[in-house]
């Protein structure tokens, strides 16, 4: 995570929380998606804390959930924190959103591949990640992950001539469809760039 803040010493806590409250009260705004909240830490240079459950890491995030709250108790808090184990699930159960990162999913069904678990769309539900509440936000594209008709264009099956991925009108058929997938799947999404 590169030069990250140390989010354990007492000048950055009180520095989030100062911005976090100006934000929230000068502009209105209706909370945060923090980013790489998996460096929310300042023990990740140990991969295992970095990637795995880390309870500094979720002390701080708690932390700062808890001071928003005593301010504006109904902000929004979302973490790219993607759920994937027993900390998302503590996080989530504590009142924080996390993300749903389902691109490569999504792409592999729009391009025509049914490469089993690869275009499998069932995660982006939250109860099929034993979540008890819908703090999943799941998306097929973000700023990190783009371009699903891009990559239909350019990579899609063209195996069936008669249905080939990489023709537009079939493209655009696809792209629709994972539009249907996504957006019938209970729980809060997120679009991007429209």
């Amino acid at each position: 995570v590169f030069f990250h803040l140390n989010h354990d010493h007492p000048y950055i806590q009180y520095w989030l929380d100062r911005m976090n409250r100006y934000w929230l009260d000068e502009y209105n705004i209706d909370g945060y998606r923090f980013d790489l909240t998996k460096g929310f830490a300042s023990n990740v240079d140990n991969r295992s804390l970095l990637d795995g459950t880390n309870p500094q890491r979720i002390a701080n995030l708690k932390r700062m959930y808890d001071r928003i709250r005593t301010y504006n108790d109904d902000a929004i808090i979302i973490l790219e924190h993607f759920g994937s184990n027993t900390e998302e699930i503590e996080l989530t159960d504590y009142g924080m959103l996390v993300w749903g990162n389902h691109n490569h999913n999504y792409a592999e069904g729009v391009m025509g591949y049914n490469n089993g678990s690869n275009s499998n769309m069932s995660g982006i539900y939250f109860g099929n990640r034993n979540f008890s509440n819908p703090h999943l936000v799941g998306f097929m594209e973000s700023h990190d992950e783009q371009w699903l008709m891009h990559k239909a264009r350019n990579f899609g099956n063209a195996d069936n001539p008669e249905h080939n991925t990489q023709e537009l009108d079939v493209a655009l058929q696809r792209m629709k469809l994972a539009g249907a997938f996504f957006f019938t799947i209970p729980g809060p999404k997120m679009l991007c760039q429209f």
